[in-house]
């Protein structure tokens, strides 16, 4: 019988961070990317007396919502091409002779076309090193796979591949061996795209932690149904001989959403992968841990049982749960990795089962106090019932609290308010933070967009939906001294405060 485990302990002590999606780093591109402006936010989280930065997971190259192309690769747009330059890969000229060297704000087609023509010039200018060697060696279970499958479905002209040729969408070695030498090119550039996300990616996290921060990372659960996954090993999924799902992960119906939400991603065939001990997880897991301090998972709910609807529903009404592997994925993942910080919330999950799991795991639970004060949640307790060893957020999606009180009821939202003390000098964003902040668990995470609000709220709530100013992407404006020094003092007072 496995025993419980206690876990890891994340903070020797109160500590915070904040959570921020990278595709919100400060940049002048439109979007995140992994040069200055990142560097000039671990420098904002350093003055601002944080611990840790907390972000969903590096960005996945996605054809839709939740459907990645890997699990794996990084999507190579938080690629920052200043930093090549510095590299010596590109130069201000060839940024300027690809559009992209002005101040003119371009639009999204613009970027992308000459972002692709940087990128295929650094290439031409890239001489593999040893370092680069051992990142192709250390990545070859996955990356020429997905190298593959992003060209050979570029041919097809984006058909799923389950609609491929029969010798391409079975994987026939000769005709794989034939395409990988026709393409051998194309195959190395996918490489070198992925090495230099990486790259940028570490040099950012080595940055951080020589500054006292450390990185909360999420680790998906899903892949996409047509991704390199699933191409390179259909044997791993609950999928038929013509690759078509039988049934469907989704979300119960929860008020509001009477009807649920349909999944497309499709399931795992755990008996599979219990033979080899869960080997494709240890992988993910071990590539999150290289990646990240600290891994965030929210499905663990999941290990213990899947709520599954027949393939082609509509609503999720229909569904009924599946046993999942259970301890048996939990104590693999332990004797793999002993000593790794793991965070799994159970956040609206009320079920004994899931909690058990939780204790056998040895992985940190959490506490949101937006659920504390919403009765849709059953399972949450009060902020001053929160266990020490866990990690406490004001809430989990990164949109901040704004919106909160319009999606309650009456009664919550009153209940809320006076814990929390609302005024109009103290609107819900600051409050919730407080509430966090002031907490018993060792670690508290608030999203930025919290902090953002702080200045425009003044108890005023946003309906559901609207957008705030501390919605989209950062500006190094924004990270201002004053911002720091308000944060900064919130930790300091709550005795959080990370010494310089």
């Amino acid at each position: 019988m496995t025993r419980k485990r206690k876990p890891v302990r994340i903070a020797a002590g109160r500590a915070c961070g904040i959570l921020l999606e990278t595709n919100r780093l400060p940049s002048r591109c439109g979007f995140g990317t992994f040069g200055e402006g990142a560097s000039h936010w671990i420098d904002f989280l350093h003055e601002a007396g944080q611990r840790y930065w907390q972000v969903p997971g590096l960005p996945a190259v996605q054809q839709g919502e939740g459907e990645s192309l890997s699990c794996f690769a990084i999507n190579t747009q938080i690629i920052d091409l200043d930093v090549l330059v510095k590299d010596g890969l590109l130069s201000a000229a060839d940024l300027k002779k690809s559009g992209l060297g002005g101040t003119e704000k371009l639009s999204k087609a613009e970027l992308e076309r000459g972002r692709r023509v940087c990128l295929k010039k650094a290439f031409e200018s890239f001489t593999p090193d040893g370092e680069y060697m051992r990142y192709c060696g250390q990545t070859s279970d996955w990356l020429t796979d997905y190298a593959l499958f992003l060209l050979i479905k570029n041919d097809q002209k984006g058909a799923p591949f389950w609609q491929w040729p029969s010798d391409l969408r079975l994987r026939k070695k000769e005709s794989l061996d034939a395409y990988k030498k026709e393409h051998r090119n194309e195959i190395l550039y996918c490489f070198f795209e992925q090495y230099i996300a990486r790259k940028q990616w570490d040099a950012l996290k080595a940055y951080a932690n020589s500054k006292g921060i450390y990185i909360i990372g999420g680790l998906p659960f899903y892949t996409g149904l047509d991704s390199a996954d699933v191409w390179a090993a259909p044997e791993m999924f609950q999928i038929d001989g013509s690759f078509k799902p039988g049934a469907l992960p989704a979300i119960p119906p929860v008020p509001p959403a009477k009807d649920g939400h349909v999944l497309k991603n499709p399931l795992y065939q755990w008996n599979t992968m219990l033979k080899s001990h869960f080997l494709w997880w240890r992988r993910r897991f071990m590539d999150s841990l290289q990646q990240f301090d600290i891994v965030y998972i929210d499905w663990l709910r999941e290990i213990e049982s899947s709520y599954v609807v027949p393939a082609g529903s509509q609503s999720a009404k229909k569904g009924r749960y599946v046993k999942g592997p259970g301890a048996e994925f939990t104590t693999a993942i332990h004797k793999a990795f002993p000593s790794a910080k793991v965070i799994a919330d159970l956040s609206g999950c009320d079920t004994a089962q899931a909690k058990t799991l939780l204790g056998l795991s040895g992985f940190t639970g959490t506490q949101v106090v937006q659920n504390s004060f919403d009765s849709a949640y059953t399972c949450a307790g009060m902020p001053y019932n929160y266990e020490y060893d866990a990690v406490v957020y004001t809430s989990l999606d990164g949109s901040g609290a704004g919106a909160w009180p319009s999606r309650v009821s009456a009664a919550d939202k009153l209940s809320a308010a006076a814990y929390c003390a609302v005024s109009k000098q103290n609107g819900w964003s600051a409050a919730f933070a407080r509430a966090a902040l002031t907490s018993a668990p060792d670690t508290a995470i608030v999203p930025m967009s919290d902090y953002l609000d702080f200045d425009e709220e003044g108890g005023v709530e946003r309906k559901s939906g609207a957008k705030s100013a501390s919605a989209g992407q950062l500006t190094v404006k924004v990270l201002n001294t004053k911002l720091a020094d308000k944060i900064r003092n919130l930790a300091q007072i709550s005795g959080r405060l990370a010494q310089k």
